[in-house]
């Protein structure tokens, strides 16, 4: 399940599954990915629009191992950037009591698949004091900045597609 949030209408980006075929971009893994058109906005970093995924996506995963395995685990997804600029995307991770504990700042490079790869023992060392990645069960987001147009466009969407999200072994 993947909600959608915006503090502006707006800016409230369009979200859907595609299959292989219906776009140039091909999935990294499977025939689907998640396609993400953000829209521009009239302040630059003036809202945070997110997607965001059930807390589900961690209790299935290695997130809930053995602590002393996690070293042998990273947190990876595929992004790719269909527009002309670099875009900033921040992983948030919350509890389910709907506290924010860590966020990860990671650039979408244009024009190409972009991989995520995070260690979990490094999002461990990261989280606050007294919190642990079994902590992490009430959701992952990825948030980004408002932007404005580039190039005297009076509007600017920008398409990324989203794919191959999984905890693996390295």
């Amino acid at each position: 399940t993947v909600e959608v949030k915006s503090d502006k209408e707006s800016v409230t980006p369009d979200v859907s599954v595609v299959s292989n075929g219906d776009w140039a971009v091909n999935a990294t893994s499977g025939k689907n990915m998640l396609r993400v058109v953000t829209k521009s906005g009239d302040t630059h970093w003036g809202c945070w629009p997110t997607i965001g995924f059930s807390g589900k996506i961690f209790s299935r995963s290695a997130f809930h191992a053995d602590p002393e395995h996690y070293e042998d685990y990273a947190l990876c997804f595929d992004l790719y950037n269909n527009s002309e600029s670099t875009n900033l995307f921040v992983l948030e991770f919350w509890t389910a009591s709907g506290i924010r504990i860590l966020t990860i700042n990671h650039y979408a490079y244009p024009g190409r698949w972009n991989n995520f790869y995070m260690p979990l023992r490094d999002i461990q060392a990261d989280l606050p004091l007294g919190y642990t990645l079994a902590d992490l069960k009430g959701a992952f987001r990825v948030a980004w900045p408002e932007y404005l147009p580039e190039n005297g466009r009076d509007s600017e969407d920008r398409e990324f597609f989203f794919d191959n999200f999984r905890v693996e072994k390295i």
